[in-house]
């Protein structure tokens, strides 16, 4: 079973297994949301990225079934907020240990739009690097020894979670926030991959921003988790964000 952190315990950069990042100033310890949706034998475990499993919602139709990440009612790539940011970059630091004391930040987004990067290096349409993440290439030398950042379409989530094991098994360190549908075969396959070395679930519902006007739009039709993937075999542990 996942192990239960407390980041404000434990410092920034120790070994991977059992450990967490100092969290930030304003950091909360507990989720306000989490999912009613029970897997029974007459409920399949739910498998159509396009449907949000906590309400039902037919994600396409609201925007959120493409895309850098969570929509708005516009179409448009949106942007991670910068705190959400840098607090992933600490939890993977934390649990990389010593293999992030050279990292300057995020060393490729896997899955970007133009405008909505969260650094220089990224893969998607317009990319000068590589305009489909999926291809059979690896992304290590677009790395540099730096994390990933992910945070595919969801019409791709199952391969992305494919494409993102593989990475890990190649020594990359992946960085995945999705929306926290527990019951989906691809969470499942992540959860369950000894690829897996920590979990952070995310209190309320981000609100992502609109790159051409900074502003942020509506919340999410649902929570967020961050799962961090990185080489070797790992007892997931779990963050407090």
């Amino acid at each position: 079973m996942p192990r239960t952190v407390d980041p404000r315990r434990l410092p920034r950069g120790a070994p991977a297994r059992g450990t967490a990042p100092d969290p930030p100033a304003t950091g909360r310890t507990r989720a306000r949301h989490t999912t009613s949706h029970h897997t029974t034998p007459e409920d399949p475990i739910h498998d159509d990225p396009d449907i949000d499993p906590l309400t039902g919602t037919n994600l396409t139709g609201h925007g959120f079934a493409k895309g850098k990440a969570a929509r708005g009612e516009r179409s448009g790539a949106w942007m991670t907020p910068r705190p959400v940011l840098d607090r992933a970059l600490a939890v993977v630091r934390a649990v990389a240990g010593p293999a992030s004391e050279l990292w300057r930040g995020w060393g490729l987004d896997a899955a970007a739009e133009p405008g909505s990067a969260v650094c220089e290096r990224w893969y998607g349409p317009g990319s000068l690097l590589r305009s489909d993440a999926l291809a059979p290439e690896p992304w290590a030398p677009a790395v540099r020894g730096e994390p990933v950042w992910l945070n595919p379409p969801y019409d791709q989530f199952g391969p992305f979670a494919e494409r993102a094991v593989v990475e890990a098994e190649r020594g990359s360190w992946v960085a995945w926030l999705l929306f926290a549908r527990t019951d989906t075969k691809a969470f499942q396959a992540l959860w369950r991959s000894p690829r897996l070395a920590a979990f952070a679930f995310l209190p309320g519902r981000i609100r992502f921003i609109d790159p051409t006007t900074g502003v942020q739009g509506a919340s999410a039709p649902a929570p967020s988790v961050l799962l961090v993937l990185g080489p070797g075999e790992h007892d997931a542990i779990r963050v407090r964000w």
